[in-house]
C-alpha cells in the first residue's frame, strides 16, 4: 500500500497529507504536525505552506499558534482523502498492526463507508477478518490504532468453515460485504476466493 504513496509522494508530503486527511475534522497545530510526521521541521513547514497555497489545507493563526486542516472546499478533497486512506495513515496502520497475526488471519480488509472513501467525521473504520483469531486478539491488537487516529474500529471476525458455509448461504451480511468495495490489510482478493 505505501508503495504507492511513496512513488508519488516525498516523504515529508506524505507524512503531512496523511496527517491532515486521516482526521479532517481536526485542526492541527504547526509542533503536532511535525510531531506526528516525525521528520525536520523545516521540511513539514514548507510542505504545510505549499498545501495552504494550493488551497489543500486551510491555515487559521490563534494567538501565537498557527493551526492547519485538510480543505473539504479543495477540489480534490474526496480523491486526495480516498488516496490517503489508501496508502497512508489507516490502512498502514491497521496492517501494521495486524501483521504480527498474519500466521492466524487468512483475508484481513476494510470494508463499509469507509472502503468506499466515505471518511466523514466519526465514521468508524469497518474491518472483516477470516481466520483463527478471535475478536478480542484483535481488539487488543487494534486499540493503540484507534486511539492514534481518532477512530474507533469495528471489527468482524470469522472462522474459515464459518466463513466458507455463509457465504456458500448467501449471508446477507456475508454477500453485502463480498460485494462492496475493500482496502486489504492482510491477503487480497485471490486469497478470499480460495476462502469461499
Amino acid at each position: 500500500m505505501s508503495d504507492i504513496s511513496t512513488a508519488l509522494f516525498g516523504s515529508a508530503r506524505r507524512g503531512v497529507l496523511s496527517v491532515l486527511f486521516s482526521r479532517p475534522n481536526e485542526e492541527f497545530y504547526s509542533r503536532q504536525v511535525i510531531r506526528l510526521v516525525g521528520t525536520g521541521q523545516g521540511a513539514v513547514q514548507r510542505e504545510l505552506e505549499r498545501l495552504h497555497k494550493a488551497g489543500i489545507a486551510t491555515r487559521i493563526r490563534r494567538g501565537n499558534l498557527v493551526y492547519y486542516q485538510a480543505n473539504p472546499a479543495c477540489p480534490v478533497f474526496s480523491e486526495l482523502s480516498g488516496l490517503m486512506v489508501k496508502t497512508t495513515g489507516e490502512a498502514d496502520a491497521l496492517a501494521a498492526a495486524l501483521r504480527p497475526l498474519a500466521e492466524s488471519i487468512k483475508v484481513a480488509f476494510i470494508h463499509g463507508p469507509y472502503a468506499a472513501g466515505q471518511t466523514m467525521p466519526g465514521t468508524a473504520v469497518d474491518l472483516f477478518a477470516v481466520g483463527m483469531a478471535g475478536v478480542e486478539q484483535l481488539a487488543s491488537r487494534l486499540r493503540p490504532v484507534e486511539l492514534r487516529l481518532g477512530r474507533r474500529v469495528n471489527v468482524s471476525v470469522f472462522g474459515q468453515s464459518e466463513f466458507r458455509t455463509k457465504a456458500a448461504r448467501a449471508d446477507q451480511f456475508i454477500y453485502s460485504v463480498l460485494k462492496g468495495r475493500k482496502i486489504f490489510l492482510l491477503g487480497d482478493e485471490a486469497a478470499l476466493e480460495q476462502l469461499t
